[in-house]
């Protein structure tokens, strides 16, 4: 691993890597029937939100990073939106996600505050 990375320094790079193994987690509990839909793409948006931040780290104007924290950004609010659904659908409850919902505003803000 190249531990030397300016990204895993970065406070919402490590936030949304543990945010990826909470849904994870929560994600395993979703009936087998969703394996190939809903639970594949809350677990793939999670993905891409690390991924972007890290992305977007590696560029080297504002501009390019930029675009990657807002790509971020973006996955994100999917990623709540995905949630919601699942919420609904009654695969997990409430409480079971407010590490998640915690880790996703403070992801949200540091993205905001990043693209200023």
């Amino acid at each position: 691993m190249l531990k030397e990375l300016k990204h895993r320094s970065l406070e919402v790079w490590k936030l949304s890597r543990s945010m990826v193994k909470d849904v994870y987690l929560i994600s395993m509990r979703f009936p087998e029937s969703e394996q190939y839909c809903l639970t594949q793409h809350i677990r793939r948006t999670a993905i891409s939100i690390i991924s972007n931040i890290s992305e977007g780290a590696g560029r080297k104007t504002f501009n390019d990073r930029k675009r990657f924290y807002i790509i971020a950004r973006a996955s994100l609010t999917e990623l709540d939106a995905q949630l919601q659904i699942a919420l609904d659908l009654n695969y997990f409850k409430p409480d079971d996600a407010k590490e998640i919902e915690i880790k996703m505003r403070s992801i949200f803000k540091l993205l905001t505050a990043m693209l200023k």
